[in-house]
């Protein structure tokens, strides 16, 4: 019913960023800011975490949300990150890029 109205399927974040014409490959990106080899060898998850990071700290659900990944991938993935001091964690809760 609500895609008859004008609603919009939503599968994977990029849909998001296309209805809301945001140009994810340059207005929030900045990998420079992590060596060129690391960031190389990070899978498409991580970049996803670290591109939504890139824009603002986040808390854990709005990354889920806003990446479209399970909720266990980005824990998984957060850890990971941390891990590498590629992000880190405020007293708030919110995630942020170290970089």
């Amino acid at each position: 019913m609500l895609l008859k109205h004008g609603a919009k399927l939503v599968t994977q974040v990029q849909d998001v960023l296309e209805e809301l014409k945001i140009n994810s490959k340059s207005e929030y990106r900045n990998p420079k800011k992590i060596p060129n080899s690391n960031y190389q060898s990070l899978s498409k998850e991580e970049k996803i975490i670290i591109e939504l990071l890139t824009r603002e700290s986040l808390h854990f659900d709005d990354l889920v949300r806003e990446s479209g990944l399970l909720s266990s991938t980005v824990g998984s993935l957060l850890t990971e990150l941390e891990m590498k001091n590629i992000i880190n964690k405020h007293n708030d809760g919110k995630y942020y890029r170290v970089n």
